[in-house]
């Protein structure tokens, strides 16, 4: 029985402090595409301008803003993910290495080892 009914296990919290901590760059990122939605409508708005060469000049600026802006995102966001994938790998490590009770001596132990059970691989899923 746990007694202290708020505590959780080592693992939980170590996966809470991993996913915390990609936060930060994912929040960047969603920064960053937010302003290229910004950008797209401020491109829209440059469109419906009479044609001059003020214009064209604003509409290339305007391009390479949100191309800019396109790329921080995708730098934040791949950042990310590398981050996830390392600490998933972290994790799957760790919990493998719980140690787990030994298993029972089968019942049967003069089968063929095609017939024995087949263990389950680790995952990067964070359940």
């Amino acid at each position: 029985m746990n007694r202290h009914p708020g505590a959780t296990d080592p693992l939980a919290c170590h996966k809470i402090a991993l996913m915390t901590r990609a936060a930060d760059p994912l929040g960047w990122a969603l920064a960053k595409l937010g302003e290229a939605v910004a950008q797209i409508g401020r491109l829209q708005e440059i469109s419906a301008d009479s044609r001059t060469p003020e214009r064209a000049k604003a509409i290339a600026t305007a391009r390479a803003t949100l191309d800019s802006r396109l790329a921080s995102a995708h730098a934040h966001l791949s950042n990310a993910a590398s981050n996830l994938h390392r600490d998933a790998d972290r994790l799957v490590t760790s919990a493998s290495s719980i140690r787990r009770a030994p298993a029972p001596p089968s019942a049967e132990p003069n089968r063929p080892p095609a017939a024995l059970p087949v263990r389950p691989t680790a995952s990067r899923t964070l359940r």
